[in-house]
């Protein structure tokens, strides 16, 4: 390590020097003798407009080895997750059959695609299951532009595209979520069309359709199944488990599911040194927080994710902690067995809650807070001397969720 000029030199500068090097020109030689390689760009090289469908020719069958290794990941305490007979009970598979986890779904229905030149992934809204999801069927997907948004600087793009989780057995529709992703400013700003809003409409009839077949089989659910203790609404939960990605399950998890940004998968490139430089994608961070909520807001028979934000960035070796707000508790009607909840859950970064926040009281407004600039955050956390949560928010995930009750 050294001092150059005010700035610390070490080891990651040193790789990229020697990397430059390697790269260096060759001595001039007969031009027939050599040859210049092409890159393959998968960057979509024409400008797009409102309701444009985006190419996509992928199609993949969910395993029960990617549902395992998804779970290994993403902790979960709820049956619908870890029994084949209670999730055969409530319709979602057989009962030979290990269900798809929600949040896996929504994986699929944003993955297995190209990146289509997008910088960074910012975020999900009103992602909706609309029919069961279950290992051993073959999904691909709709993607969509919905609308497009130049940022205030005229350098950058927020682009929101609709995907559509399609099975292709039957061609029928089973999940749908809206992507938010950065991209380089476009030709011009656009809302969604009304089609688009009629389409959205004809989705969410769907999803309640789900959601009512879904309770009407609850109700069948013998008592005692559940939690024993409600939550109330401005209630906050400090969840105990937290846990990084890991490099080798970042790594599985970016090539089964296709991911195709290099920032995820090339430690040749990115690696600064203990996975530094290495990203999770935004996916898996939503995952990763709502995973370190799962055992205190269980059993979750149904949910649907109403926002999310990714506000920084995440290295695989990198611990992901979670803190819950009860946002509202509308009453279920008929039955009063089921309780409904609006959460909103922030994933933290080297934390665990339930040990470094205990009786440390914490401002409601933080739980309110309606922004995804992560400064905003910060910014509120200094306000109220927050130190041990200012730059460590890294996603804000607001749900729906019905959960069975003692």
């Amino acid at each position: 390590m050294a001092i150059v000029d005010g700035q610390l030199i070490g080891p990651p500068h040193l790789k990229a020097a020697h990397r430059l090097l390697a790269l260096a020109t060759l001595p001039s030689t007969d031009a027939s003798q050599v040859v210049v390689g092409r890159h393959v760009s998968h960057a979509l090289d024409s400008s797009t407009r409102v309701d444009d469908r985006l190419p996509n020719p992928y199609e993949m069958t969910a395993t029960s080895g990617m549902r395992d290794l998804w779970v290994q990941c993403f902790y979960s305490h709820d049956r619908i997750v870890t029994s084949a007979p209670f999730a055969a009970r409530l319709g979602l598979t057989s009962a030979n059959t290990m269900p798809v986890p929600f949040m896996m779904g929504l994986y699929l229905a944003v993955r297995m695609s190209a990146t289509h030149g997008a910088i960074y992934h910012l975020g999900f809204r009103n992602a909706r299951q609309l029919a069961p999801l279950r290992v051993g069927d073959t999904y691909r997907q709709d993607i969509q532009v919905r609308e497009v948004r130049n940022t205030g600087d005229g350098k950058r793009a927020v682009v929101t595209t609709h995907r559509q989780l399609i099975r292709v057995g039957d061609g029928v529709p089973v999940f749908t979520v809206d992507k938010r992703e950065l991209y380089r400013r476009q030709p011009e700003s656009f809302s969604a069309s009304p089609a688009a809003h009629q389409r959205d409409l004809e989705e969410q009839e769907k999803a309640q359709a789900f959601r009512a077949e879904l309770l009407r089989r609850v109700s069948d659910v013998p008592p005692g199944a559940g939690t024993e203790r409600p939550c109330l609404e401005g209630e906050l939960l400090l969840h105990g488990f937290a846990r990084p990605m890991g490099v080798t399950a970042n790594l599985a998890l970016s090539t089964q599911f296709l991911v195709t940004h290099p920032i995820h998968l090339d430690h040749h490139r990115y690696d600064l040194g203990q996975a530094n430089g290495i990203v999770v994608s935004g996916g898996l961070v939503v995952a990763m927080t709502l995973a370190a909520a799962a055992r205190d807001l269980h059993e979750v028979v149904w949910e649907e994710l109403l926002a999310a934000d990714n506000l920084r960035p995440v290295s695989p070796t990198q611990t992901v902690g979670a803190l819950s707000y009860v946002l509202s508790r509308p009453p279920v009607e008929g039955l009063d067995g089921v309780e409904e909840l609006v959460v909103k859950t922030l994933g933290v970064l080297d934390l665990t809650p339930s040990a470094e926040l205990a009786e440390v009281p914490l401002p409601r407004a933080l739980f309110t807070l309606e922004s995804e600039r992560p400064s905003a955050y910060d910014e509120l956390c200094r306000r109220h001397g927050l130190h041990a949560l200012e730059g460590r928010v890294v996603c804000v995930a607001t749900r729906r969720i019905l959960r069975l009750r003692a």
